[in-house]
């Protein structure tokens, strides 16, 4: 499916999934394979980022201050 996507595509897997624990080590080779094709074609690559991404920022707790060591 990944293979056939036409947009981008935001893959979630949750860890008790224990199919998704499998797929992962396949879907991870299928990335490599891809990136590589990617760079002698010359296209954009494939950007992988961590979930804190998607998330706003938050602003300090003002009941908390920063320590300096």
């Amino acid at each position: 499916m990944l293979a056939h996507a036409s947009a981008p595509v935001i893959l979630l897997l949750h860890d008790k999934n224990m199919a998704a624990v499998q797929a992962l080590p396949r879907i991870l080779d299928w990335i490599e394979q891809e990136q590589s094709r990617v760079a002698r074609e010359g296209g954009v690559p494939i950007r992988i980022v961590d979930y804190s991404v998607l998330l706003p920022e938050r602003a300090a707790h003002p009941l908390v201050e920063s320590v300096s060591p």
